[in-house]
């Protein structure tokens, strides 16, 4: 649901006269009947405070804030009662049902999509893998190719000689005599 723009400026006015007992961030249970209060207070339409007021309570963080035995609070912030074990429980199942039509919704519009990433995500792991076995392939021909060297060292009053000589692989041909 929308919220209207008389509504919204109605929230925003009593978020700024009332600061203890309004916030749009975290927001407390009103006092029962409230509405009336600030009607005659403000000297405005019941109606409209109680559509502004219905918007304001009907928020999720609002529900989530009436939890049963929570402090009510009055216009200038004061306790005036607590949460019934009936309106938690309603607040809880209202805040079900928004859980519920989330999910629904969610499940409906990512289901091709999580579908797709894992699909993605198979070929990406198949890819990985056999980039993995021909890495593992690489290495295994070049061990073959690369065997260690030897190092044949004669000592004699300097200069040092080392002679190094590395095994010849075979590879199905004859090679030219050097």
């Amino acid at each position: 649901m929308e919220m209207s723009k008389a509504s919204q400026d109605l929230v925003a006015t009593l978020c700024d006269r009332f600061p203890a007992t309004f916030s749009l961030k975290r927001p407390q249970p009103l006092k029962v009947g409230v509405g009336n209060e600030i009607a005659k207070m403000l000297d405005i339409n019941p109606r409209a405070v109680g559509l502004a007021l219905g918007f304001y309570c009907n928020r999720s963080a609002y529900l989530s804030a009436c939890k049963e035995g929570a402090t009510r609070v009055d216009l200038s912030g004061n306790s005036a009662g607590t949460v019934t074990e009936r309106d938690a429980a309603h607040a809880e199942k209202l805040l079900e049902e928004r859980w519920a039509i989330w999910r629904t919704k969610r499940g409906a519009t990512l289901a091709p999509q999580v579908e797709a990433k894992r699909r993605e995500g198979l070929m990406q792991a198949r890819a990985e893998h056999e980039a993995q076995q021909l890495r593992q392939a690489e290495v295994a021909r070049n061990t073959l190719r690369r065997q260690p060297r030897e190092a044949t060292v004669t000592r004699t009053k300097p200069p040092v000689v080392v002679r190094v000589s590395r095994p010849r692989l075979f590879l199905g041909r004859k090679l030219p005599p050097r």
